[in-house]
């Protein structure tokens, strides 16, 4: 038994090492032999079926998005956001042992899943490295393409990230949903706040700035000029930087709008700028 495991270990290194390698975003991975392959403006997607039986696995490799440093609340996050919006789950996912590679720690956790009556399994594997996260989701109702899934998953590598010593200071601009309302002469005798755990809001005309240490959020009021509904997503967002963000800073540099496509879609953006009131440069996330 252990000459065939052996056997088999070689022969799927034999498949990573001689196949083509592709690269997507901060990943590399070795597509199998047969997948199909589907790419959208925020992920790319591998899948293989037979149609007579009805077997299929699909997996989808998402772009990186904006994280915490903590690799466990990101997982979490994914898990609720990628997850539980496709499948319906009838289990706490079963956690893997996480692990460590150029600078990113895995996690990874599987579940079954029922969708629409097609039953199946769900795996998620989450990559977190400083403030930012990769996704990788298995959607399979079979284990016979077993040996290709594991082959492929194993085959993906994340490039090690530059240190970028611009990001000391971080800037989160965040919109307030419409039914939220700007406090305005509201008759309290002060406008600023400071909490227990180090954090400080001040209240102002147009938002709530919320700081600790280097990180500063602003809370924007409702604004009638970008809540506006957009059936083009990447349009809004965009417009929503033209309004809020960019009078407020100069000197972008790896600029990216991201917006997450969903049944409840996720708008947000970022870049490297300089802050024009103060002349510092700050790294600008906005929601």
């Amino acid at each position: 038994m252990k000459k065939a495991i052996s056997l088999l270990s070689f022969c799927l290194l034999a498949v990573i090492v001689f196949a083509q390698k592709e690269t997507y975003d901060y990943a590399t991975y070795t597509l199998p032999k047969g997948w199909k392959k589907q790419k959208s403006e925020n992920a790319i997607q591998f899948t293989k079926e037979d149609a007579a039986t009805g077997v299929y696995c699909a997996i989808t490799l998402f772009k990186a998005l904006p994280a915490t440093a903590n690799a466990k609340e990101n997982f979490n996050l994914a898990w609720t956001s990628v997850v539980k919006e496709m499948v319906q789950v009838t289990t706490e996912p079963e956690m893997q042992t996480p692990e460590t590679e150029n600078g990113w720690q895995t996690l990874g956790g599987y579940a079954p899943f029922d969708k629409d009556g097609n039953k199946g399994v769900v795996i998620l594997v989450t990559a977190t490295n400083s403030n930012k996260m990769m996704n990788m989701m298995v959607l399979t109702n079979t284990d016979v393409y077993e040996k290709e899934m594991t082959a492929f998953i194993e085959s993906v590598s994340l490039q090690k990230l530059a240190v970028e010593k611009t990001k000391n200071i971080v800037v989160k601009e965040i919109i307030e949903p419409q039914n939220q309302q700007p406090v305005k002469n509201n008759g309290f005798t002060f406008t600023t706040t400071n909490f227990d755990d180090g954090w400080n809001s001040t209240v102002m005309e147009d938002l709530v700035e919320v700081t600790k240490g280097n990180t500063k959020v602003l809370i924007h009021y409702p604004n009638k000029a970008v809540d506006g509904y957009s059936s083009d997503l990447m349009a809004g967002l965009k417009y929503a930087w033209d309004v809020l963000i960019a009078p407020k800073y100069s000197s972008a540099t790896n600029m990216e709008f991201k917006p997450l496509y969903s049944w409840q879609s996720i708008e947000f953006a970022e870049a490297s700028m300089v802050e024009k009131a103060t002349g510092k440069t700050v790294y600008v996330i906005f929601f």
